[in-house]
């Protein structure tokens, strides 16, 4: 609710100043192309394809390195620092992915319906496991 405020006190604040307008220099554009088409739609593609390659559990635990990876990169491009809190923080996120890959090397993991196996459950035959006609 507290950003729907401060939206709307911004765009009254920009429409009564009289700089409610997309400005016109050609760098506006190229910077909007970049987030919808490469930053948007190039990081949902890959996430979409690599979820369809690799399942949702290891697509998802690959999420907790987003946090470590901007850190790294806030870092090397912005040089900011990176306190020992945040150290910390990285090296619980990196521990974390490791147990759920070492996981799935310990056994199949069955991550989507496709890859579902049900042995012995339910099927077109039989309703329910152990029932009878």
């Amino acid at each position: 609710m507290q950003s729907l405020v401060s939206a709307v006190f911004f765009v009254a604040l920009a429409a009564s100043t009289d700089q409610l307008t997309v400005p016109s220099r050609p760098g506006f554009y190229g910077a909007v192309l970049w987030l919808v088409l490469l930053a948007t739609g190039g990081g949902w593609g890959l996430y979409l394809v690599n979820l369809k390659l690799s399942g949702a559990t290891r697509i998802s635990s690959l999420l907790y390195l987003v946090p470590p990876t901007t850190m790294v990169f806030a870092f090397l491009l912005f040089h900011e620092t990176i306190g020992p809190l945040a150290v910390i923080g990285m090296l619980v996120c990196a521990i974390a992915v490791l147990l759920i890959r070492l996981d799935e090397r310990a056994g199949p993991v069955l991550a989507t319906l496709r890859g579902w196996r049900n042995p012995g459950g339910w099927t077109r035959t039989n309703r329910w496991p152990g029932a009878r006609g």
